[in-house]
C-alpha cells in the first residue's frame, strides 16, 4: 500500500510538474510572439494582454493598459460597432481593419483576428490577435489618392483636348477660309476674265493665289510641328551656325517684314563662336518672338534681340515695351490656339509660342517669360548647343 501510495504521489508530482512547464511555455510563447494577443471578458474587460500589444498601443505598462475598458480602445463608436457587430453576427472576426487610439493619443489602423469562447454552453470570453496595419493603410489609400488625381489628370486632359479641338476647328475654320477665298476669288476671276487683262494684272492674282497657298501652307506646318513634337517625333537636325550672320540676317529680314514698323536692336553678337544647332528650328523660335513683340507693341517702340553663350548653351532673349501678359495667362500661353483675352482684334492662330516651346525643348533648352502689363514683355530662353 506504501508503495502504491508513493507511485500516486510521483506521477501526481510530474502531472504537476508537466502542466506548470506547459504553463511556463504558452506564458513564454504568449508574450513573445511579435503580434498583440488578447483575452478578454464578455462585458469588455481586460483578462490579458501580451507585452507586444501594450507596445504596440504605446502604454507604459500592462496594468495601465488592462485597467481599460476595451470599448475605450476604439477611435471611434463606428469603428467599435464595427466589431461589435461583426462579433455577435458571426461569432468571430476575421481581418477586421479598425482604428485605435494608443496612449500618447494617436491613431494606428488595427487588423483584429478573433472569437466567441464557450464553457458549458456559456460565453467565457473573447481572444484574438492585433496587427498594426498603419503603414499598409496609408500605403493604399496614398495609391488610391494616386489613381484619383491619376483620374482626375485624364479628366482634365480630356476636358483641355475636347476645348483644343474646339478652338482648332474654329482657328482653321477662320485661317483657312481667308486665304482660300482670296484663291478661289482670284482663280474665278483669271478663268473668266483673264484673256482679256492686261499681264501685270494676271500677276497680281497669281501672286494672292501664291500668297495664299503659301499662307495654307505655312499653317499646316505649324499644326504638324506641334504635333510632332507632342508625340516625341520632333527631329532636331543640328549644323554648325555662324550666329552673328544668322542674327544679323535674320534681323534685317525681319525689319522689312514688319516693314520698319519698329527698331530691332541686336545686343551680344560680338564674338559669339559657331554653335550647333538646327537652323531652321532656332529661326522659326526667333522668327516667332519678334513678330510677337511687334505685333503686341505700338509702331515705333524698339524690341531687342540679345544673345550671350557658354560652352555648352546659348542663351537668347526678345524683349518688347509692348502691352504686355496678364498674369492669368501667363500660365497658358504656351498651349497651342491658346489666345489672350486681349488679342481678339489682332490676327493669330495661337501656335507660335506653342511651335517656340516645343522647338526649344527639342533643343535640350528651357524657356521663361516675365511680363507686365503696359511695360512689356521679356522671354528668355537656353538652347544646348553641343554637337
Amino acid at each position: 500500500m506504501m508503495r502504491n501510495l508513493m507511485q500516486w504521489w510521483r506521477l501526481r508530482r510530474d502531472h504537476r510538474k508537466a502542466l506548470i512547464d506547459a504553463e511556463s511555455r504558452y506564458r513564454e510563447l504568449f508574450q513573445g510572439i511579435p503580434i498583440g494577443l488578447y483575452q478578454t471578458s464578455p462585458n469588455g474587460r481586460f483578462m490579458e494582454v501580451n507585452q507586444a500589444m501594450v507596445n504596440m498601443l504605446g502604454y507604459p505598462d500592462t496594468a495601465t493598459l488592462m485597467a481599460l475598458p476595451t470599448r475605450n480602445l476604439y477611435a471611434s463608436d463606428d469603428d467599435h460597432a464595427l466589431w461589435l457587430t461583426t462579433m455577435q453576427r458571426y461569432g468571430f472576426v476575421k481581418d477586421l481593419v479598425v482604428r485605435m487610439s494608443r496612449f500618447d493619443g494617436g491613431v494606428i489602423w488595427v487588423e483584429i483576428n478573433g472569437k466567441q469562447v464557450y464553457k458549458d454552453g456559456e460565453l467565457a470570453f473573447h481572444e484574438g490577435s492585433l496587427q498594426d496595419v498603419t503603414d499598409r493603410i496609408r500605403g493604399q489609400q496614398e495609391l488610391k489618392a494616386q489613381v484619383e488625381e491619376e483620374v482626375q489628370r485624364a479628366l482634365r486632359q480630356e476636358a483641355r483636348l475636347a476645348e483644343l479641338r474646339a478652338q482648332f476647328v474654329t482657328m482653321t475654320s477662320h485661317e483657312f477660309r481667308t486665304p482660300l477665298a482670296s484663291i478661289l476669288t482670284s482663280a474665278e476671276l483669271l478663268e473668266h476674265y483673264g484673256a482679256n487683262w492686261p499681264p501685270e494684272k494676271v500677276r497680281t492674282h497669281l501672286k494672292r493665289i501664291q500668297d495664299g497657298v503659301s499662307q495654307i501652307t505655312g499653317l499646316m506646318d505649324d499644326i504638324l510641328i506641334v504635333g510632332r513634337a507632342d508625340a516625341g517625333k520632333l527631329v532636331v537636325a543640328k549644323e554648325p551656325v555662324e550666329m552673328n550672320p544668322f542674327l544679323v540676317g535674320l534681323i534685317e529680314e525681319m525689319r522689312m517684314v514688319t516693314r520698319f514698323s519698329h527698331p530691332i536692336d541686336i545686343i551680344g553678337t560680338a564674338g559669339i563662336k559657331p554653335v550647333h544647332a538646327d537652323r531652321k528650328l532656332v529661326r522659326q523660335i526667333l522668327v516667332n518672338l519678334i513678330s510677337n513683340a511687334c505685333k503686341y507693341s505700338p509702331a515705333g517702340n524698339p524690341v531687342r534681340v540679345g544673345v550671350a553663350r557658354t560652352e555648352d548653351l546659348i542663351y537668347l532673349y526678345v524683349a518688347d515695351q509692348g502691352a504686355g501678359i496678364g498674369a492669368d495667362d501667363l500660365n497658358l500661353i504656351f498651349e497651342p490656339f491658346f489666345r489672350a483675352a486681349d488679342t481678339s482684334d489682332i490676327p493669330g492662330t495661337g501656335l507660335g509660342l506653342a511651335i517656340v516651346k516645343r522647338s526649344v525643348e527639342a533643343h535640350g533648352g528651357q524657356i521663361s517669360v516675365e511680363s507686365r502689363l503696359g511695360e512689356g514683355t521679356t522671354f528668355t530662353l537656353t538652347l544646348d548647343v553641343r554637337p
